[in-house]
């Protein structure tokens, strides 16, 4: 279950945290894992793109690597979060 926890932040009982730090990132958690993933605005559909295919490591210095498959459930569960926030947004 998915619970607004304040203007730009979703947090999930499954384990998984959404949280916009500023007007240009996006922190996804899940468990002790953090990784940062950049924001944009598009004024012309005035859409909030969400670049999950730009990431590539958790905590950011980290050695460890984000799968394809991780990307793609990252994806689903922001696309489910930020139904509970204001805007529009799109995952690319």
């Amino acid at each position: 279950m998915l619970k607004k926890i304040n203007e730009g932040g979703v947090e999930s009982d499954t384990g998984f945290s959404i949280q916009i730090t500023g007007s240009d990132i996006m922190e996804y958690r899940e468990n002790d894992r953090v990784v940062r993933i950049n924001l944009g605005y598009n004024p012309q559909n005035s859409t909030v793109n969400i670049y999950v295919s730009k990431i590539s490591r958790w905590n950011s210095l980290e050695t460890q690597l984000i799968s394809n498959i991780e990307k793609t459930i990252i994806a689903d569960n922001i696309k489910s979060a930020v139904k509970l926030l204001t805007g529009n947004f799109q995952i690319l």
